[in-house]
């Protein structure tokens, strides 16, 4: 079976919180935009050995800025700590908005995300992964403005292995 996609939309649609790519939406709605996007940039190859390039895949999409340097790490057990530099005041960004993060792993096609992570003003957050331990994700940040109204594009912050859980 090749490459699918379902679970990546389910991410943005299950939680409402902000129709994701609606800023670009032109007679179709933003989820229908962003499902659009996804499928037209992310799968490399040829068909029948299509693969999906993770770095490519845009959970949502907005004017918002982004934080700057984002990076994700698993530096403890069942971790994933995500961090950034507070950019606020740059364009659009206020020290209220809030940090989405995301991943996803492969081999268990599941994504565990958050958010309401932390301001941007905080410059970090720790996720918990311990269903993850020991394997690795794709990881994702973005932001949302306090009102819910702006959106910042997701940005790719590459392949972690979460540390592994020590167990008795």
């Amino acid at each position: 079976m090749g490459p699918h996609l379902p679970s990546i939309f389910l991410l943005g649609k299950s939680h409402g919180h902000i129709d994701d790519f609606k800023p670009l939406a032109a007679q179709m709605t933003g989820f229908n935009k962003g499902y659009s996007y996804n499928i037209k940039n992310v799968f490399t190859g040829e068909y029948p050995n299509l693969k999906i390039d993770y770095s490519l895949v845009l959970l949502k999409r907005g004017d918002l800025p982004n934080a700057g340097s984002p990076s994700a790490i698993s530096s403890a057990p069942g971790q994933l700590n995500f961090s950034w530099i507070d950019n606020n005041g740059k364009g659009k960004a206020m020290k209220s908005d809030m940090a989405f993060v995301a991943a996803f792993s492969e081999e268990k096609d599941n994504w565990e995300c958050e958010l309401d992570a932390a301001n941007r003003s905080t410059g970090n957050y720790s996720l918990n992964l311990k269903q993850f331990s020991g394997k690795s994700v794709h990881t994702y940040i973005g932001f949302i403005s306090a009102d819910r109204n702006e959106v910042s594009d997701s940005m790719y912050t590459g392949i972690v292995e979460i540390q592994k859980e020590n167990t008795p």
